[in-house]
């Protein structure tokens, strides 16, 4: 065995759970984020998995779903039509990573998705189509689950990391525990293996469904990961907070899968 396919090996066996079908479409390339205190989502992802189409017209941001249903958006503003009825959004639409966010509630349910929250946990129902998808409502950026999910963003290259000077391997020092890295650079035979195999597949996009912090300075993250040959995992993220910040402890991922019917 290679070193590159053992270091893979390493990651892989800490698989404990057994695999589950991942709920279709829902998939974020820019995780949610919190403005006053509303979820606002990426719109296309969430357009798509909700049957509508996205297009610019006169300056606005039209999602469409059949010949009756728009629901029209300006970037920076309150102002929103749903079916030519005015309404006024608690948060604007706006750019964030160059991805257009727009609230999660109004949108879903501006296409008749019933939006279903108890404490963090949203569910998306569309029951004449049968389709449900679950996910964490996003984390106070300023708590731990916040910084926790800033880092799970780099770790799947949703967001760009800071590149200190002299740092060889910035993948590595800035997401990896010190006890992880060790583990995986021992495995690997180096450092410089570690860093050669970053990235898999691909990521195309995450959706967290479930998020943990337990006061002793630890905590995870569980989510579904849709990679570049469109084959889904369950995933788990182990974090311990070290002196430097938040860092990934370990991976736990379930077998491979095509996303498929609803759980």
């Amino acid at each position: 065995m290679s070193r590159q396919r053992l270091l893979l090996a390493v990651v892989v066996l800490a698989v404990a759970a057994p695999a589950a079908q991942c709920a279709e479409g829902l998939f974020f390339d820019v995780l949610p984020t919190v403005i006053n205190n509303r979820a606002l989502v990426p719109l296309r992802p969430i357009a798509e998995w909700l049957g509508a189409s996205v297009e610019q017209r006169d300056g606005k941001i039209v999602a469409s779903k059949g010949p009756t249903i728009h629901v029209e958006l300006t970037l920076g503003s309150t102002a929103a039509r749903i079916a030519n009825r005015d309404f006024v959004l608690e948060a604007p639409a706006q750019s964030i990573r160059g991805r257009v966010m727009v609230p999660l509630r109004f949108i879903a349910e501006g296409f008749g998705a019933w939006v279903d929250y108890k404490q963090r946990q949203i569910t998306l129902t569309i029951a004449q189509e049968n389709k449900q998808a679950v996910m964490v409502t996003p984390p106070d950026p300023r708590s731990h689950e916040g910084k926790m999910q800033t880092v799970l963003e780099q770790y799947y290259g949703l967001a760009p990391l800071p590149k200190p000077a002299g740092v060889q391997y910035p993948h590595v020092q800035l997401l990896l525990s010190k006890r992880y890295r060790q583990e995986l650079e021992k495995a690997a035979g180096g450092a410089g293996l570690v860093e050669e195999s970053w990235g898999g597949r691909g990521v195309k996009g995450i959706r967290v469904e479930k998020d943990y912090y337990d006061g002793r300075l630890t905590g995870w993250a569980d989510l579904v990961v849709l990679y570049g040959d469109d084959k889904a995992e369950r995933e788990r993220l182990a974090f311990v907070k070290e002196a430097t910040g938040w860092k990934v402890d370990g991976v736990q991922r379930e077998k491979e899968q095509k996303p498929g019917p609803q759980e």
